[in-house]
């Protein structure tokens, strides 16, 4: 083959590689990890369209009727992440969660948990909602290391590709987010607090105008079941 004839061929493989890093720069960190097994840790999903919000319930957990209330009225389902001792003590709004059709996620806020500790987390959850969670939300540290555990105890392990903080505001700050992730397939971590109260309405109209479905967390995955 004559270099005038390769030439053609040098430039398109430039070309695809430019692409490829222009790609890697522009893609929202962390990196993509598909569900591809049940030991996956989720960082984020392929874009079919939907996303995710999951509330996260730590320590502070006043604003939690709140949240559900500014997600009913917009028909939207949340994921509502929380310990097993949260739930149980808790039983009543846990059950309105049910009801209103959110999804429930096991929360482990630490880097060591063995799998029969996650299954009886899991196990109180689902003793006061009826519904076994089928995720666990990981914010830990070193989450890589309870993949094992979550996986044994027949949960599949998530970390939410962003986190808002504790007092998360509205107007350019929303933009700004929504362009920073910029495709679907993401989880959205927030605090049951008022301010995130306060954004959740203008959050969830954003996202719904950018085209996407906002859907509970399990729903993402690969062979989720509707019953769930």
């Amino acid at each position: 083959m004559s270099l005038k004839r390769s030439l053609p061929l040098t430039n398109a493989a430039v070309i695809a590689i430019a692409f490829l890093m222009y790609a890697l720069l522009v893609s929202p960190e962390p990196v993509m990890k598909l569900a591809r097994s049940a030991s996956a840790l989720v960082y984020r999903l392929p874009d079919d369209g939907r996303v995710s919000l999951v509330c996260l319930i730590e320590w502070d957990s006043g604003a939690v009727g709140e949240i559900i209330s500014a997600a009913d009225a917009s028909g939207t389902r949340l994921t509502f992440a929380m310990t097993g001792e949260w739930a149980v003590r808790n039983a009543e709004i846990v059950r309105r969660m049910t009801e209103r059709g959110h999804g429930l996620a096991l929360l482990i806020e630490e880097n060591e948990a063995d799998a029969d500790d996650i299954r009886g987390r899991a196990e109180a959850v689902r003793s006061v909602s009826g519904v076994a969670p089928p995720i666990a939300v990981c914010t830990a540290k070193n989450a890589e290391r309870l993949k094992k555990s979550c996986a044994e105890a027949g949960l599949t392990p998530f970390v939410m590709t962003a986190t808002l903080g504790a007092d998360p505001e509205g107007g350019e700050a929303i933009d700004s987010l929504l362009a920073f992730l910029h495709t679907g397939g993401w989880t959205l971590g927030f605090l049951p607090t008022g301010d995130s109260v306060k954004i959740l309405p203008e959050l969830i109209e954003k996202i719904k105008n950018m085209g996407y479905g906002i859907v509970p967390a399990h729903k993402m995955l690969y062979n989720y079941s509707d019953k769930l």
